[in-house]
C-alpha cells in the first residue's frame, strides 16, 4: 500500500534542532526550495504544507519563509503574502540576494520550449559540417537509444524527477511515457540526457 501525500511529507525532511528548521532531503530547484509531487504536478514542498494546513492560496499569493532558509518546510516558519510583502520582508531583514543565488534562480528561470534560443534564433544553429554529429560523431547516439528521437527535453526533466520521488518504478514509468524500461534506466542513471545531471542530485 502506497503512503498517503503527508506520510511522503514526513518522510523528505529532518529537523535541525538548533534552528527548528525542517530541511528537504529529497529534490530540489536551482534556489534550494523543496520540490513535492502531488496529484500529477510538481510544487514546492514548503507551499504544500502550508496549503494542506490552511487551505489553498491563489496564484499570487507566497509562501514566504520567516527564517529565510529555502529548504525549510517548516509551517511555523512559513507566511502566506504577496511579493510586495516578501520584498518588504527582505528589506527589514537586510537580506540582500547573493551572485551565486542570481545565478541559480536565472538557470532556474532559462527558457525552454518555444522560448528557448533554439527556437527563436534558429540561424544560429550549427548545421553540416559544423554540426557536433560531424565534429564528434563519436559522441552520436543512434537508432532506438537516442533518446532525442522519442523524448522532449521538458520529459525527460519529469522522468527524471518522478523516479526521484520513490513512488514510480521505472516499469511504471516505462509504461507512462511509452518507453523501454531500458531507456528509462538510461535516462535516470545519466546514460543519455547527461546535461540534465542537475536534476538528478
Amino acid at each position: 500500500m502506497r503512503k498517503t501525500a503527508l506520510e511522503r511529507f514526513n518522510d523528505s525532511y529532518i529537523v535541525d534542532q538548533k534552528t527548528g528548521c525542517w530541511i528537504w532531503q529529497k529534490t530540489k530547484d536551482a534556489p534550494g526550495y523543496g520540490i513535492f509531487y502531488f496529484e500529477n504536478h510538481f510544487i514546492h514542498a514548503h507551499r504544500w504544507i502550508y496549503q494542506h494546513l490552511n487551505g489553498e492560496m491563489p496564484k499570487n499569493i507566497f509562501a514566504c519563509h520567516k527564517c529565510d532558509n529555502p529548504p525549510c518546510v517548516n509551517p511555523e516558519h512559513i507566511f502566506a503574502g504577496t511579493h510586495a510583502d516578501n520584498m518588504r520582508d527582505m528589506k527589514k531583514k537586510g537580506r540582500e540576494c547573493s551572485p551565486e543565488r542570481k545565478s541559480a534562480i536565472m538557470k532556474e528561470k532559462a527558457a525552454r520550449g518555444d522560448k528557448n534560443g533554439s527556437r527563436t534564433h534558429i540561424e544560429k544553429i550549427k548545421r553540416g559540417p559544423d554540426h557536433h554529429s560531424h565534429l564528434r560523431p563519436e559522441l552520436v547516439q543512434k537508432g532506438e537509444e537516442a533518446s532525442g528521437a522519442k523524448l522532449t527535453e521538458e520529459k525527460a526533466i519529469q522522468i527524471i524527477l518522478l523516479y526521484k520521488t520513490g513512488i514510480f518504478l521505472q516499469r511504471e514509468l516505462a509504461e507512462r511515457f511509452g518507453l523501454k524500461d531500458r531507456s528509462i534506466s538510461d535516462i535516470t542513471t545519466g546514460k543519455t540526457w547527461r546535461h540534465l545531471n542537475e536534476f538528478r542530485k
